[in-house]
């Protein structure tokens, strides 16, 4: 059985949801899985809700947009380091000199 979209079309347009899910635009793989593992929030989860307004309300008015433009700029030259993360659970496996690099460099 197939998922069931959160939102129709029709409502998603008359919400402007596109342009609001493409404004949480994370830059790095981490990020972006992150996004594509949220869901929406359902009922019984109003408290949780209301925490995670809270908290992006906080983010927004403690960072300028001069100091997020330059993160997340630093962000975007960070090296996917998972595969080596993952391969260092390997008993045997060697670190190659690539694998270090990316490695000190994130």
């Amino acid at each position: 059985m197939g998922a069931v979209a959160f939102l129709d079309d029709v409502t998603a347009q008359c919400l402007g949801w596109p342009a609001i899910w493409a404004a949480w635009a994370p830059v790095t793989p981490y990020g972006r899985a992150r996004k594509a593992a949220a869901g929406p929030f359902l009922p019984g989860e109003e408290t949780a809700w209301e925490k995670a307004l809270s908290q992006l309300r906080g983010d927004l008015e403690g960072v300028s947009d001069e100091t997020l433009a330059r993160v997340r700029e630093h962000l975007r030259e960070l090296p996917d380091v998972s595969d080596i993360l993952a391969a260092l659970r390997h008993p045997g496996y060697v670190l190659t000199a690539a694998a270090a690099l990316a490695l000190k460099t994130f």
